[in-house]
């Protein structure tokens, strides 16, 4: 089979053709993209004439690159591993899977190894590494967590919340942390989602007993997310929503989904699909290390961890403690288990996480003007092709 990466690359250029391409509203038939100087320069249902590299996506799909905010690790690493070869080799197996933008998860850990972790992330981040998905920023999930709910994490590095810490820790992250997990029913939780905000910050809930009313104090104090809606909070019952009914009916907020039928029953997903704005939903992986391997078993903070079904648990329970998800099963599986379209399922991968991070003007999308982040799929979601601002990641088209 002759190879269709026809001609030679040349920066980041190319022409893509013979894709249904999928942009916010319509899809677009037998159509072709040109990619210059890592921008989408032009969307045509016409031929293109250019003398760039021509890359035939054989009738699949172009789809914007997808956009994780909960990534704990992948690729046999995790970010907690402390190098930046372990962000690399994270970065590099999710763009495999069409992820082109990433925020590289930091669970609650020890305090020099947190500092580490944050250290490893900024280097890859500043090293500019080609090979793999743009880190956007850091997920702290932690350390501001109750312990009633730690789920996978370990309450002997849970902390109360505290502005001084945070400080900190944003200090030394230089202003790259972009999402703080925490439990806003924690005494001072309050006071730091305001001061969080207002350093551009935002805050999620999870690992929480907050109730309905606790978490409304929250989101008017500017809590904006729930991270892993379910998971590792206090249930809905028709007596106390709870966090959960909290923010499916509050309509400025934003539910972060892990899609995998595992973490939450694909019921419960359609009640999400049903209850929340579209453009509200976010499909996340909370991927950990076997994410893009075949690993069965690992280890987490010396915790042994086992991978059943594609998530992963604390061995001999049934505590979850991340998944080996990745982004474009989530698609998928979002497809298979709720009423959602195909358009409104790539949103939530691309151009909803892409609005929250206040990014939507450069990414999330295939439009003129934007950062060419570009994944090619086929009907069941396999990845042939991944370019990351222009930069061929990932192809398998041979």
């Amino acid at each position: 089979m002759n190879n269709v990466l026809n001609g030679q690359a040349s920066g980041n250029n190319f022409l893509i053709y013979n894709v249904s391409v999928h942009t916010v509203n319509e899809i677009i038939p037998n159509g072709f993209v040109l990619v210059e100087n890592g921008r989408i320069t032009n969307v045509s249902t016409e031929k293109i004439e250019s003398t760039h590299l021509h890359i035939d996506g054989r009738g699949n799909r172009l789809l914007p690159g997808f956009i994780d905010i909960h990534v704990n690790g992948g690729g046999g690493a995790m970010s907690t591993d402390g190098s930046v070869e372990a962000i690399d080799k994270i970065a590099s197996a999710h763009a495999k899977f069409g992820t082109t933008g990433m925020l590289v998860t930091i669970i609650s850990v020890p305090d020099e190894m947190l500092l580490n972790s944050i250290s490893a992330i900024n280097g890859h981040i500043s090293k500019r590494n080609t090979s793999g998905a743009n880190v956007l920023g850091i997920h702290l999930e932690g350390p501001f967590l109750n312990a009633a709910k730690k789920g996978g994490h370990q309450a002997r590095f849970l902390k109360d919340p505290d502005i001084l810490l945070f400080d900190e820790l944003c200090h030394h992250a230089h202003s790259m942390i972009k999402v703080l997990t925490l439990a806003p029913e924690l005494h001072q939780a309050l006071p730091l989602i305001k001061h969080a905000k207002a350093n551009g910050v935002l805050t999620a809930l999870a690992h929480s007993e907050a109730t309905y009313a606790q978490t409304l104090e929250a989101i008017a104090s500017g809590m904006t997310l729930c991270t892993h809606i379910f998971n590792a909070m206090a249930p809905f019952t028709h007596k106390e929503p709870g966090p959960i009914g909290a923010f499916l009916t509050e309509d400025e907020t934003f539910v972060a989904l892990i899609p995998d039928g595992i973490h939450v029953a694909p019921p419960a997903m359609e009640v999400v699909c049903r209850t929340k704005k579209k453009n509200k939903i976010i499909i996340v992986t909370d991927a950990v290390a076997p994410a893009g391997t075949d690993i069965g078993h690992f280890k987490i903070l010396g915790n042994d961890i086992d991978v059943r079904d594609g998530s992963c648990y604390i061995a001999d329970t049934n505590t979850l403690s991340g998944s080996a998800l990745t982004m474009n099963i989530a698609v998928r599986s979002m497809l298979e288990n709720t009423s959602c379209t195909l358009t409104e399922a790539i949103n939530m991968a691309t151009l909803n996480p892409a609005t929250l991070l206040g990014v939507e003007k450069s990414k999330g999308s295939i439009e003129i003007g934007k950062d060419a982040d570009l994944v090619l799929v086929d009907e069941d979601f396999h990845v042939f092709f991944t370019s990351v601002e222009g930069r061929i990641v990932h192809h398998a088209l041979n």
